[in-house]
């Protein structure tokens, strides 16, 4: 949820954003994603980007 609210903080926000980003892929794995597919993490952050 921070990640996400972080785009209404300015320049602060945006740049704590592109900090957390690169670790966002393992602190939302689910446990149960196959290699082949797309996770959670990489759908959230694509709808959350638009």
């Amino acid at each position: 949820m921070l990640w996400y609210a972080g785009s209404e903080f300015g320049d602060e926000g945006n740049k704590f954003r592109s900090q957390v980003k690169k670790s966002l892929a393992v602190a939302w794995r689910l446990g149960f994603e196959r290699g082949s597919q797309p996770t959670f993490a990489s759908v959230y952050r694509d709808w959350a980007m638009k």
